[in-house]
């Protein structure tokens, strides 16, 4: 769900570069956002370079929202559109969201020895029908799940 919530805001983030006429690729801040996880991740435990490929998976599946959102997106938010610096800060709370959500499924397939695999296809399948976003494909929604699951198995 909330790596879903983190690709629902990229048209926002598309319309915002738009409007302030900002390219849509923006590798300054994918690298800070890639550390970042790999970071956090390390420090809660978790497997950073597991987190870095996550997060690698969630920027180029944005940067496919974001290239497949049209250029008129900006006109169709009413009243005045967010910054992109407000945009940022609300993907920054889904990103702790998600690490604190990894840690708690994390603790919990660690007191259940006996707990099922990550079925990769449903996850990835829930991630298309709850982003069913242009640009968001089965490759990146595969991607997406695919992480998420290393991410956990590493911790198992």
């Amino acid at each position: 769900d909330l790596a879903a919530r983190r690709l629902l805001v990229m048209p926002a983030v598309a319309a915002a570069k738009r409007t302030a006429n900002l390219p849509l690729v923006d590798p300054a801040r994918e690298a800070t956002v890639i550390a970042r996880a790999a970071e956090r991740a390390a420090s809660a435990g978790l497997d950073a370079a597991a987190a870095r490929r996550l997060a690698e998976a969630q920027i180029a599946a944005a940067r496919a929202v974001q290239e497949a959102t049209p250029t008129n997106a900006a006109s169709a938010v009413a009243g005045d559109p967010p910054t992109l610096a407000t945009i940022r800060t609300a993907i920054d709370a889904l990103d702790s969201a998600l690490l604190q959500t990894l840690i708690v499924a994390r603790d919990t397939r660690r007191s259940d020895p006996q707990a099922a695999p990550l079925r990769r296809p449903a996850l990835a399948a829930a991630l298309r029908a709850d982003a069913d976003l242009p640009g968001f494909d089965e490759v990146h929604a595969g991607a997406i799940a695919a992480t998420l699951a290393e991410v956990l198995d590493a911790a198992r």
